[in-house]
Formats: C-alpha cells, sequence, structure tokens
C-alpha cells in the first residue's frame, strides 16, 4: 500500500460480516485488526480517509437489496456485469471492484457537493453520468 499512498484520495474496506460462523472467523477478525491499524495510520499520518462498508451495503449497492433470495457471490457478480458491463472470474475480485465503484461515487459526491453546496438540483443532474454516484444521493 505504501508505494500507492500518494496517489490515494480514498480507500474503501468491506467490514465484518458479523453472520459468519467457522474457524476462519478469529483468523479474519486477526487480520482484520491489522488492517484497520495500518488504515489508522494512513488516516492520521498520510491524511488518506477510509470508509468501512457493510457486506450488506456493498450488495444493496450492486443488487438493490442487502440481503435475501438474489443477494449470494453468484449474483454479486452478474449484478456487476449489468451494471457496469465487467466481468471478473472470482468473487473477491468483484467485491473489490464494487468497493472501488462505492468509493468512486463517495469522492465524486462529496466534490460536488462542495462544488455545488445548496443546489441539490444541479448536484442529482451532474451525477446522473457516474453510475456510482446515485447511491449516494438516495
Amino acid at each position: 500500500m505504501a508505494q500507492f499512498s500518494s496517489r490515494l484520495d480514498l480507500i474503501t474496506l468491506e467490514d465484518y460480516s458479523y453472520n459468519s460462523k467457522g474457524n476462519s472467523v478469529i483468523d479474519n477478525a486477526e487480520l482484520g485488526g491489522l488492517i484497520r491499524i495500518m488504515l489508522h495510520y494512513y488516516q492520521e499520518q498520510r491524511r488518506i480517509p477510509y470508509l468501512k462498508i457493510a457486506p450488506s451495503q456493498v450488495k444493496k449497492f450492486i443488487l438493490g437489496k442487502g440481503n435475501g433470495t438474489g443477494t449470494k457471490k453468484e449474483d454479486m457478480k452478474l449484478g456487476v456485469y449489468k451494471k457496469f458491463g465487467i466481468e471478473y472470474p472470482d468473487n473477491n475480485r468483484v467485491d473489490a471492484y464494487a468497493l472501488a465503484k462505492i468509493g468512486e461515487g463517495y469522492l465524486y459526491y462529496k466534490h460536488k457537493k462542495q462544488e455545488l453546496i445548496g443546489d441539490m438540483g444541479k448536484l442529482r443532474r451532474g451525477c446522473a453520468s457516474v453510475p456510482s454516484c446515485h447511491w449516494w444521493l438516495i
């Protein structure tokens, strides 16, 4: 991450899945803790903010709903393809792409909000050209 930090505006991270079960939960929590320590450093020392995004929110962004029927990993692959026209061979890349698009929408919205403060109509019209932006206006 250090090699890219001079070019970063934002880091997005899928938050823990609190409904997970099994031995890997402990391993994931330990690794997740180390990653969060690094992210805290980047936020404090290099002024690079990060967003923790719940798995259900990642699904809602891509599929329109966060849980229930039609929100499995295979559904996410199809959803990314339908929404953005891009295909990935595995679920980790699909999730990473979705997180990047959420970050893109967040940064776009944040920039436009500052630029067009007080005029939500202009903001909504400008945001229409960025597929990931609409989610932040809901």
